[in-house]
């Protein structure tokens, strides 16, 4: 029973083993082939998980997400919080765009010409 308590257990059953956590602070795991159970702390993930993705890109945009979420309705300085912004996003988005494009036709990209190419207006 989980009522006026603040915390929500969840128990996660897959084919290969079990995840349990508190809610709070512990995750725990059992290895049903194994026979093996360990805890994790939130802290001992990230070493675990070694911030792998895009050089620990994936990880950051998920913890800014998650971040974001907590924070909602909060008076707090997001600017301190939120890595990047629209125009950034847009930005990096038009890049990796226009690296695609000199992939596939061999060709170095100008990005100017690449942004009036497709339409692109300057928002910087």
């Amino acid at each position: 029973m989980a009522s006026f308590s603040g915390c929500f257990p969840e128990r996660i059953f897959g084919t290969l083993g079990e995840l349990e956590c508190d809610g709070m602070n512990e995750i725990r795991y059992y290895d049903f082939l194994k026979n093996r159970r360990e805890t994790l702390t939130p802290a001992q993930l990230l070493k675990v998980l070694d911030l792998r993705g895009h050089g620990g890109g994936d990880f950051g945009l998920v913890e800014s997400f998650v971040r974001e979420i907590a924070l909602a309705g909060q008076r707090v300085d997001k600017a301190n919080y939120l890595k990047t912004g629209p125009l950034e996003t847009f930005n990096s988005h038009l890049y990796v765009f226009a690296a695609e494009h000199a992939r596939k036709t061999g060709k170095v990209v100008n990005i100017q010409e690449f942004k009036r190419e497709f339409g692109v207006k300057d928002f910087s």
